[in-house]
């Protein structure tokens, strides 16, 4: 302790020549004293020196030149300080009492925020009686919040955001009846908020969350008609919603995500005609969604996800025109999704999964081109998906796994990304089909039964990597399997060969290695089989196969083998074609050499090579 009262002397004995040697100023006398008392290790505030306020004519300017130093504001009639800005500037310790009673008849604004400053608010900032704003936000302090806020009465802003504040809200804090922005969350306030928040008539923003608080939620928050902020979320609360919060007329964002609320939502919310903004995922809230909320015409974003609501989704929901964003997932929702949804001119996300819907998706779904994400995954749909969906370009996330779709095709939509592990899993799944969608990774794996009505899957045109699964055996009813212009690797599942209704495989065009499996020369149902562009290698002959085995059977294999002989003649032809390009030094020798007459047909791309056919 007397090391920290000599280290206090030190730093005012400057101030004690100052006073008595040039009678300085009093503002300047505070400045000085508030840098003595923090830490700056970066010297931001370098510039607040009596030297530098001297040289200026600190006692006879009629602009004082402490007015120029950073951060501070002064009144531009009496050169008095009125506001002191110290936001990011990497400061430490303490605002001193004498600083804080030097500034205390002007001070309007004092702004610490985002700085190093921990332990306890300094107690000193209690003494500025006149400020009307007060920002402490992004910083360390880690004890209760002193008592003596009231004291503040001329205080319109209180922002204390993202700190380490412990034990109760602040006592007092309801006698602020000037209040108009008040942020106290992010820290590990806990205890209930306190019903003398409702006599703040004049707040507009008001921000608890992301911290310990429990209890019920105060009836008298339903007082706040001027708040048009109210975030108390992310917190742990007892019991469920108050039916007076529908009283907010002025309300635009209600965000009480994550806060353990339960009971029924209350249809009283549906009064909230200005409400743009509710988030209330993430809780225990029962019930069903009340009609009344079609009042809600302002609203742009509705989540009411996580949670255990029932019921049917309210038709009076697609009367929303303003909705962008509508989240019910993971609830018991049941029933079938409202055709006016579908038609809902500025929906861009709609999230579903994992309910019991019923039914056809509305097939007016994505005719306003502007849905981007939409996932009814796990539920019990049915029926086509609608033309619409994809119109717009704009869709970049479609789920539609676990339900009763029979027919899947976005082919030709830049829907991007990998596709899901669950992809194959719809039991009712006959058609697959999103080539030319831009995918990336491997192709899932089929499971035991994941792909049991299956019969046609198209994938062309992607990026899609990894190996052809060897499960795709337990597909039995495949009949169309196109991959080709992709880049998958590996070998070639014997499995396909083996497929009882296989007509059409289209491989070409990707990276494959190995061998063409045998089996395809058994395959009696091949119509079409192109593994062509490859890496494949000759497979070895089998002794007199063809001599023994049946008239079909020994035209699959005559057939397989006049692909790959007519593939090897395309790459001679190509070789050719390229050796006399080479010699005659543009593609109209290699026209002539391969035809006569020298009429040019449409180039063909063979490997690094281009074909050019004549008519003979």
């Amino acid at each position: 302790m007397a090391a920290a009262a000599v280290h206090v002397l030190l730093l005012l004995l400057p101030l004690a020549t100052i006073t008595s040697a040039s009678s300085a100023p009093l503002p300047l006398l505070a400045l000085l004293s508030l840098k003595s008392s923090l830490g700056d290790p970066a010297g931001a505030l370098r510039s607040w020196t009596y030297a530098a306020a001297a040289s200026a004519g600190a006692t006879r300017s009629l602009a004082p030149p402490w007015c120029a130093w950073p951060g501070v504001a002064c009144d531009g009639a009496t050169g008095e300080v009125v506001g002191v800005d110290l936001s990011r500037r990497n400061l430490s310790g303490t605002v001193s009492p004498t600083a804080a009673r030097l500034l205390s008849p002007t001070l309007t604004s004092l702004n610490l925020s985002g700085n190093a400053f921990a332990g306890e608010l300094p107690p000193a900032v209690l003494l500025l009686r006149r400020l009307v704003a007060l920002d402490v936000s992004h910083n360390f302090f880690n004890s209760t919040f002193p008592d003596g806020i009231a004291k503040l009465g001329s205080l319109a802003f209180l922002d204390a955001f993202s700190n380490c504040f412990v034990g109760e809200l602040p006592r007092g804090i309801g006698e602020l009846r000037r209040l108009e922005h008040l942020n106290l969350g992010g820290s590990f306030f806990n205890g209930s908020i306190p019903g003398e928040v409702g006599q703040l008539r004049r707040l507009r923003f008001l921000h608890l969350a992301g911290n310990a608080l429990s209890g019920r939620l105060p009836r008298e928050l339903g007082e706040l008609t001027s708040v048009e902020h109210l975030e108390i979320g992310y917190n742990a609360y007892d019991g469920g919603i108050p039916p007076e919060f529908g009283k907010m007329a002025q309300l635009r964002y209600l965000d009480i995500a994550a806060a353990n609320v339960s009971g029924p939502l209350p249809p009283e919310l549906g009064e909230l005609t200005r409400l743009e903004s509710l988030f209330l995922f993430k809780n225990r809230i029962a019930g069903a969604i009340p009609p009344r909320w079609s009042r809600l015409r302002a609203l742009q974003v509705l989540d009411v996800s996580d949670n255990h609501l029932a019921g049917a989704i309210p038709a009076g929901l697609g009367e929303l025109t303003n909705l962008t964003t509508l989240n019910l997932m993971s609830n018991s929702l049941s029933g079938t999704i409202p055709a006016a949804i579908g038609a809902l001119p500025s929906l861009e996300v709609l999230q579903l999964w994992n309910n019991s819907l019923a039914g056809r998706l509305p097939e007016s779904l994505g005719a306003s081109r502007r849905l981007v994400r939409l996932d009814v995954s796990t539920n019990s749909l049915s029926g086509p998906i609608p033309p619409g969906v994809c119109a717009g370009n704009r869709l970049a996330r479609l789920i539609l796994f676990d339900n009763r779709l029979e027919y899947f095709n976005v082919s030709g939509n830049l829907v991007g990304g990998a596709l899901p592990d669950m992809a194959w899993r719809g039991p009712k799944l006959q058609v697959f089909a999103a080539s030319r969608c831009g995918l990336v990774g491997e192709l899932p794996a089929f499971g035991a039964t994941g792909c049991a009505n299956l019969y046609r899957l198209e994938l062309a045109g992607n990026a899609l990597g990894g190996g052809i699964p060897g499960d795709i055996g337990s597909c039995k009813r495949l009949v169309s399997l196109r991959l080709q212009h992709n880049e998958l690797t590996g070998e070639i599942p014997a499995a396909i060969a083996a497929l009882p209704s296989i007509t059409e495989v289209d491989l070409s065009w990707n990276a494959l290695t190995g061998t063409v499996p045998p089996g395809f020369t058994n395959c009696t149902t091949l119509e079409t089989f192109d593994v062509s562009f490859n890496h494949l290698a000759p497979a070895e002959p089998s002794s007199d196969a063809g001599e023994r085995g049946s008239p079909a059977r020994h035209t699959a294999a005559m057939w397989v083998s006049a692909v790959a002989v007519a593939f090897a003649g395309m790459v001679v032809l190509a070789g050719t074609a390229r050796w006399l390009q080479w010699r005659g030094g543009d593609d109209t020798a290699a026209a002539d050499a391969l035809g006569p007459g020298g009429a040019r047909h449409p180039d063909l791309v063979v490997g690094p090579w281009r074909m050019t056919a004549s008519r003979g």
